[in-house]
């Protein structure tokens, strides 16, 4: 866990899906109560924009410093739901916005949040997902919040994943501003950013799945990009293991490793790293890590 830092400058563009499916059980209107609460939590030195997509894309609010947030509440209360669903147009153009001050210091942050299965626009869940590490790749990270019934979790979590942000699944309408409320209060508490979790695996072990992620591992390694960490937050890693050798004499003996945590130290501007012993115990063939 990293202790509280006080917060970086956030360059943020909230993307709205106004699909006519919104409209159903008024998700529309609650749709307008979240952005009214990420508006109420930014301060003078955050820059924020606004963009609405249906089958267009629609730039409420180009990125701008938060001086005046009536303004914002004004636009986004003009929100209504009507037309088909054109995910990578948002996307893209809110990645734009924030792409206008990525040489200036601070959290370089995408928020779409969507109910529907993309029908207009780049609508493939595969061209989709390298479409968001295509845009992120020069440090922009994007989170996605999925509501209702009828919406696309893979894909979502999918594209989360490409860009290094989190998937958020939002039961019921109603929920939609505290998601909303929660995912900027994590941002505005970031520490460490780009954490990757590194570990040198010996001859004869091998790593057969890690779940929640689908990039496969390359031989002799074990890797993975784990984007941002908040103040005080816990990550829990699941992977399944296999030793393709395993003599008498090494039955039942733990193997000890070291794994490597590097990660972009926000208060002190600086990469670091830290390493920790990783045990992996064998059973009936099968290999368990516990930290």
């Amino acid at each position: 866990k990293a202790q509280t830092q006080s917060r970086q400058p956030l360059t943020l563009a909230l993307v709205f899906d106004r699909s006519g499916s919104m409209d159903s059980e008024d998700k529309i209107g609650y749709l307008r109560k979240a952005g009214h609460v990420v508006a109420d939590n930014l301060t003078r030195k955050d820059h924020v924009a606004l963009i609405a997509f249906n089958h267009q894309v629609q730039t409420l609010v180009p990125l701008h410093p938060v001086v005046n947030r009536e303004y914002l509440h004004h636009r986004i209360d003009e929100l209504h739901a009507e037309g088909y669903t054109n995910i990578s147009g948002g996307l893209m153009d809110g990645c734009a916005e924030v792409k206008k001050r990525l040489n200036e210091a601070g959290l370089h942050h995408v928020i779409l949040l969507t109910d529907g299965i993309a029908n207009r626009g780049v609508w493939q869940p595969d061209a989709l997902v390298e479409l968001t590490k295509r845009l992120t790749v020069s440090g922009i990270t994007v989170t996605t919040i999925g509501v209702g019934t009828e919406y696309n979790e893979t894909l979502l979590g999918r594209m989360a994943q490409a860009g290094g942000g989190r998937y958020v699944y939002v039961a019921k309408p109603e929920d939609i501003p505290m998601a909303f409320n929660q995912e900027l209060g994590d941002l505005l508490a970031v520490v460490a950013q780009n954490v990757k979790l590194k570990m040198k695996l010996p001859p004869g072990l091998e790593v057969r799945q890690v779940f929640g992620w689908e990039s496969p591992q390359k031989p002799g390694q074990f890797e993975l990009s784990l984007g941002d960490f908040t103040s005080g937050e816990d990550r829990t890693v699941l992977a399944r293991m296999r030793f393709t050798t395993n003599s008498a004499e090494d039955a039942g003996r733990p193997l000890d490793l070291q794994a490597t945590l590097i990660f972009d130290d926000v208060a002190g501007a600086d990469r670091r790293q830290s390493q920790q012993a990783v045990a992996i115990g064998r059973s009936n063939g099968a290999g368990r890590s516990t930290p």
